[in-house]
């Protein structure tokens, strides 16, 4: 079925890119994770004695030899991680032990765990997140946008004005053109604004008015229930 479509649609380029999604790179993701054997991994904690400090992680290696490792690095002088800095200033002969093992099919798998027991046991060594779920990953984005447009207001408003000043014109069409499609909106949003803007007062003539500015003032005390009340208030007080 899938060569039959090929053929039918062979010069649609978007219909072949459709095909190739859907039949061809799903079919072979599914035949992989089908065929996929899994493998154990262990999770394991680092300590040293008299202090608080913990450092979590994962491997598929035996631990001794994971160990092994993460001392000959720290020889080396890597950096970049807290875990080697640490055993450089403190010593390199560390406690170990496996937290848990579990049976994974990928590296994704691996990280999750690794992550679990990082929430776990809170170590203060692991200053980076071993897995991120697509929700954790939009909540760091909001942060560090949020951060940087702190920390950099007026550059922001350097690039906004030239930016604007630079693509005026083209702002404006669309916003012309949005508001255009979109009548309803922007009238239910005008309302709101007047709705949330007003300011009602009482006038010496005792009517209310919206109190929205000189102009407003000028317009009621001008108007026909104003000058009318008005005239009856002092015509009352000559009266009595």
């Amino acid at each position: 079925m899938g060569f039959d479509l090929v053929c039918k649609y062979s010069k649609n380029k978007l219909a072949l890119n459709y095909i190739y999604f859907f039949y061809v790179k799903h079919i072979h993701t599914l035949y992989i994770y089908i065929h996929m054997e899994t493998y154990k991994i262990f999770c394991y904690k680092i300590w040293w004695n008299g202090k608080f400090d913990l450092y979590v992680g994962s491997t598929r290696q035996r631990l001794s030899v994971r160990m092994a490792e993460h001392r000959r690095k720290a020889k080396a002088g890597k950096t970049g991680m807290e875990i080697y800095d640490f055993i450089r200033k403190n010593g390199y002969d560390f406690n170990y032990c496996i937290l848990d093992s579990y049976d994974v099919l990928c590296n994704e798998d691996k990280r999750k765990w690794e992550q679990h027991h990082i929430d776990l046991l809170k170590p203060n060594l692991n200053k980076l997140r071993a897995y991120n779920s697509q929700e954790d990953n939009k909540k760091m984005k909001r942060i560090v946008k949020k951060r940087y447009q702190e920390n950099h207001v007026e550059g922001i408003k350097e690039y906004n004005a030239k930016h604007y000043e630079k693509n005026k014109i083209k702002i404006l069409a669309k916003k012309k053109e949005w508001k255009e499609n979109n009548k309803d909106i922007v009238s239910s949003r005008n309302k709101a604004n007047r709705a949330k803007n007003r300011n009602i007062q009482a006038c010496d003539c005792g009517v209310e008015f919206d109190h929205g500015g000189k102009r407003n003032i000028r317009r009621h005390k001008k108007s026909k229930a104003h000058i009318e009340t008005t005239l009856l208030n002092i015509s009352t007080e000559l009266f009595y």
